[in-house]
């Protein structure tokens, strides 16, 4: 678990000004978001979440093959029908 510490006023302010901006996906981005990690010092993300963002993308990547071959194998069929 990770401690954001708001040490200054300027730092407060920033906070308050990210949590006004992205609302209740504040905590999101802190936990994800490389650049709002960078503004507060708080290092890289957690390696469960590099973890997570991988599985995702490669769940992504995977549905994209699939609607791919689909797409394909669609149009072969119609040009091998249109071809009798």
């Amino acid at each position: 678990m990770e401690t954001l510490s708001l040490n200054s006023w300027a730092r407060l302010c920033q906070y308050d000004t990210f949590k006004d901006l992205l609302g209740s996906g504040l905590t999101f981005h802190l936990k994800q978001n490389e650049v709002l990690r960078d503004i507060f010092q708080m290092g890289p993300a957690p390696l469960e979440v590099a973890e997570s963002k991988a599985a995702r993308l490669e769940k992504v990547v995977c549905v994209c093959v699939c609607v791919c071959v689909c797409v394909c194998w669609g149009l072969v069929y119609r040009f091998v029908k249109i071809m009798k």
